[in-house]
Formats: structure tokens, sequence, C-alpha cells
């Protein structure tokens, strides 16, 4: 390259684009030399390198946490989806998973888990979406089995009661000649120390929930003593025979008059 004016050599030693290790030659020079070793640009030679400037290195930053209140609402959407917790698990999924999100916003990236919060949240919805819509589909069913066990109950017991009232009028027999009393009032309070079996169950308003026969202990055995005043739906009574033995049955065409 060149030839350059001593100026611009000078210039472009400065610039780095000439290194004084390069070759030149000057007029009056025998050969090629080193642009250091011309005592014409010697000033121009720069004394030193520039420094090098160390590496700054970017700080060391941890890998974010797992939110522990994102792997709970996970566990138990998980949970609640597949209704082994129907009722909890979803309550718990959605709480967590809100609790997770909020904490997961405002770490500045310390902790993390936003799909696993994500997730339990869909599910626990979910759940509880599919619950709502269930709810009252189970209470229609269950709400009639219900008032059915509560009546089998009440039918039960009324049938014991009807029997004990047998059993005292059998009792009262004994002591009268086979023969039951007139009216059930009677049997208080030698043979019925309790007036409450007198009230049937299923007609709880009544102070004596029976219509009574009388009769005497020699009766036949189908002979009806005491008949409950409630009827059912299909027209069956709670009827209590001379022999003690009760049915929830309807009454027969012709019975005596009640006491």
């Amino acid at each position: 390259m060149g030839p350059f004016p001593l100026e611009e050599v000078r210039q472009r030693l400065s610039a780095g684009t000439l290194l004084p290790t390069d070759l030149a030659w000057a007029e009056g020079k025998a050969g090629w030399a080193p642009l250091s070793s011309l005592p014409e640009v010697a000033s121009g030679v720069p004394s030193a390198l520039p420094p090098v400037l160390p590496f700054a290195a970017a700080p060391f930053q941890a890998p974010p946490q797992t939110s522990g209140a994102a792997i709970t609402s996970l566990i138990f959407g998980i949970l609640s989806i597949t209704f082994l917790l129907p009722i909890i698990g979803p309550i718990v999924a959605v709480i967590c998973g809100h609790t997770a999100r909020g904490s997961i916003r405002n770490s500045a990236g310390r902790l993390g888990g936003e799909g696993m919060a994500l997730a339990g949240l869909i599910m626990g919805y979910a759940s509880l979406a599919f619950m709502v819509l269930l709810l009252p589909i189970l209470a229609g069913i269950a709400i009639p089995v219900f008032a059915q066990v509560q009546l089998r109950g009440k039918e039960t017991k009324s049938l014991s009661q009807g029997k004990q009232i047998v059993l005292a009028c059998k009792l009262y027999a004994l002591d009268h000649g086979g023969a039951y009393p007139k009216d059930l009032e009677e049997l208080v309070p030698n043979y019925v120390t309790n007036r409450a079996v007198f009230v049937c169950p299923l007609s709880p308003t009544l102070p004596i929930g029976y219509d009574y026969y009388g009769g005497k202990d020699q009766d036949p055995p189908d002979t009806v003593v005491l008949m409950s005043k409630f009827a059912d739906r299909h027209g069956k009574r709670i009827l209590v025979f001379s022999d003690g033995s009760a049915a929830l049955k309807a009454p027969p065409n012709a019975l005596p008059a009640g006491q």
C-alpha cells in the first residue's frame, strides 16, 4: 500500500489500521523495516497496546422454586375431577390455585408453577360446575328415598306399639275373665304405664292414633283388635290381630264398631 505521507502514517498507526510491526520502506533506506524502527514515525507508534477490559459475567440466578400451593392445587384438582374427593377437592384446588398464581406474580421470578396452578383451577372449577348441575338431580333422587325410609321407620314403630297395646289387652284379660277392656283408657296405669304408646307415629297429632275394637282372649286369631287411624296412599293400615300379630294391609270389609 502507499506511498503515504508521514502524517498519514502516524494517523493510521493511531487509528490501528497500521501496526508498529508492519514493514515499510522510506527514501534513503536500504530495505523494508518495521514502522516502529523508523525514526520518522517513532513518535506516532503507540507505546503500549490498549488495556483489555475484564469480562463482566452475568450475575448467577437460581432457577425458580415451584410453588407449594400450585402443587397442592394440581393434586386436589385431580382428586376432584376423578371423584375421589368430590366435595372438599374442588374447594381446595380453587383456593390454592388462586393463592399460588398471586404468589407467583409477586415473586419477581423466584417462584414457578403457573401451569400447575392453572390446571388445578380448571379442574377445580369444572368439578364445582358439575356438582352444581348434579346436586339438584341427586336431591330429586335422595329426598323421596329419605321420605320413604322415614315412612318405613314410622310404620315399623307403629306395628311395634300396636303389638304392645294388644299384649296389654291380653294381660288385662287374664285378670278379667278373658275379656279385653272396653276402651284403651282402662289399660292405664296397671297394664300401660306410658300413654305415649297410644300415639301412632304415622299420625302423631292424635292423642290416640288407633281404633280399638275390643273382644275376648278366645276370639279367632285373625280377629282385628286394633287398627291405625292412618292409611297410606294405597289404603293400607296398621292392623293388630287377636293372636298378637300385626301387619300393614288393607282392612277387611267388615269390622266391629270401634271403641
